[in-house]
């Protein structure tokens, strides 16, 4: 009986540890992807940044 108790205790952790590590990789997913989707805007915006700055300096030259 006592056994067989443990071995369901066994069993029942190296199933947590295995939702454990799933819950992990899944974490781990979503934070480089939602780092991903930041990189990618914040280079969307210096892309904006630059083109204003370029334009205006055209604009600026074509003055004088």
């Amino acid at each position: 009986m006592m056994q067989t108790e443990y071995a369901q205790q066994d069993s029942l952790a190296n199933r947590l540890n295995i939702v454990d590590a799933l819950v992990k990789q899944a974490t781990k997913a979503e934070i480089e992807s939602i780092s991903a989707v930041y990189l990618i805007q914040a280079n969307q915006e210096i892309n904006l940044l630059e083109l204003k700055y370029s334009s205006e300096l055209t604009i600026q030259q074509n003055l004088y």
